[in-house]
Order: C-alpha cells, then sequence, then structure tokens
C-alpha cells in the first residue's frame, strides 16, 4: 500500500504460497513500490511504467537456478506482458504443481451438484460448467457467482 495518510509502504505477502509464487508475489510489489518512488500516483497501478519496471526486477531470476524448467517458460511468457494477477489457470496449475503435499481440493475436482464451503465459511453447490469456470449458487442467499476451477475448497455433506 502506498503511504496515504502515513509516511511509510505496506507490502504484504499471503503466506501459503510456494517459494515460487512468493518471489514473483515479493517483486511484483516491490515493482510498485519502486513505481510508486518514481512517478508517485501520476501512472496506472499496472501500467506500461510499471510492467517496465516489474520486468527489469524479474529478469536476474528469469533462469534454471531459480525457476524449474516446467515453470521457467510459463513465467518467462507471464513476463512478456505482465498483468495485476497470476491466476490464469494454465498458469496456476503449473505453479501449484510445486506446492508440496496437497491439503486441499480444488472446485474441479468436485464432482457436479456437490456443496463446498470457502475460506470464509459460505456454503455453494457447483452447478454447471461454463467455458472456464463454473456457475455456482450460495446456498444462503441463492445468488449464483461464476467461480475459477482452481479455487481451494472444501467439500461439504448434503
Amino acid at each position: 500500500r502506498s503511504p496515504h495518510n502515513v509516511n511509510y509502504h505496506k507490502i504484504s505477502v499471503n503466506h501459503d504460497l510456494n517459494r515460487y509464487q512468493f518471489l514473483l508475489t515479493l517483486v511484483h510489489e516491490l515493482a510498485h513500490l519502486k513505481t510508486f518512488e518514481t512517478y508517485k500516483n501520476r501512472v496506472r497501478p499496472h501500467g506500461k511504467e510499471w510492467k517496465a519496471c516489474f520486468r527489469e526486477m524479474m529478469d536476474p531470476f528469469l533462469n534454471e537456478s531459480v525457476f524449474p524448467a516446467d515453470l521457467l517458460v510459463p513465467v518467462k511468457q507471464y513476463m512478456q506482458n505482465p498483468s495485476s494477477s497470476t491466476s490464469t489457470t494454465a498458469f496456476l496449475k503449473a505453479m501449484r504443481a510445486h506446492d508440496g503435499p496437497k491439503d486441499y481440493f480444488t472446485l474441479d475436482e468436485l464432482p457436479m451438484d456437490s456443496l463446498f464451503r470457502i475460506h470464509n465459511g459460505v456454503v455453494f453447490r457447483k452447478v454447471e460448467k461454463l467455458r472456464k469456470r463454473y456457475k455456482c449458487i450460495r446456498l444462503d442467499n441463492k445468488r449464483i457467482y461464476v467461480v475459477s476451477p482452481l479455487m481451494k475448497v472444501v467439500p461439504v455433506e448434503a
């Protein structure tokens, strides 16, 4: 976070990332800091200035001594035009292959019509496969949500 109403920046990174996601996320956030220090609020958060800074800061890491071969290609492809998120299905699947022992399910792994709970305790029903995502119904208010197949979920018994 940029220093609005305070005299310092604040960077936070999720605790559950593997080492490769952590590195990519940390450098992503440090590029925001460097871009802010250079341009203040005069540029877009994920604009061309940030992209150039992010690419420059990641360049020393784009080799097989840092990233395993199966990740190096997708990371290099992502860095050609980095975006605010790395959560495309293929990229996230490649990254999650390096998570270590898996202690979660993804929505994609559950059968259709399953009930599942997400991180905040809200329960949904998996209803229909759309092009890339799943249509799900939130049980407490019957609203429809479109959910990534890679969302971490907890199965719930009916």
